[in-house]
């Protein structure tokens, strides 16, 4: 038996769409989008033709940030962004994980100076699924990604 669904279009605002099942609670907390005042919905585990099994946000009102799209590749590094202005899409940018990502994420590395100047800014280069840290030179994949 097949269910349809209908999800609201959103006036003004952005769609995530395409981000990997399981993974919109966690865009949201990245995002902070459960303390803010934004209209969110969620498509979780859902059907897709391009991917299996899908989430997706829809949030209204929103504005963001390249380095918040930068924080978004870094969790679903194929998803898609949708501007939505006036029910419709006014911008649409698949988003990738940045060639030079700054102050996002930590060094997994103990010992690199990042750990130990509290104002000191990481700075790391993406090439081929691997991350390099400008000081240490420390190289890790996706996988080990944390937050700032």
């Amino acid at each position: 038996m097949t269910k349809n669904h209908t999800v609201q279009k959103i006036k003004q605002g952005y769609v995530i769409d395409h981000l990997p099942a399981g993974k919109s609670r966690f865009i949201l907390r990245l995002l902070d989008l459960y303390k803010s005042n934004y209209e969110v919905y969620t498509g979780r585990n859902v059907p897709s033709k391009k991917i299996e099994r899908k989430d997706f946000l829809k949030i209204v009102g929103a504005e963001f940030s390249n380095v918040d799209f930068n924080r978004i590749a870094l969790i679903a590094p194929n998803a898609t962004v949708n501007r939505i202005e006036n029910f419709e899409v006014a911008e649409k940018r698949r988003i990738t994980i940045p060639r030079l990502v700054e102050n996002i994420i930590t060094c997994p590395n103990l010992n690199c100076i990042t750990h130990v100047e509290p104002f000191m800014k990481t700075v790391f280069t993406y090439n081929d699924n691997t991350f390099i840290c400008r000081f240490c030179e420390h190289r890790f994949g996706t996988d080990e990604v944390t937050f700032l």
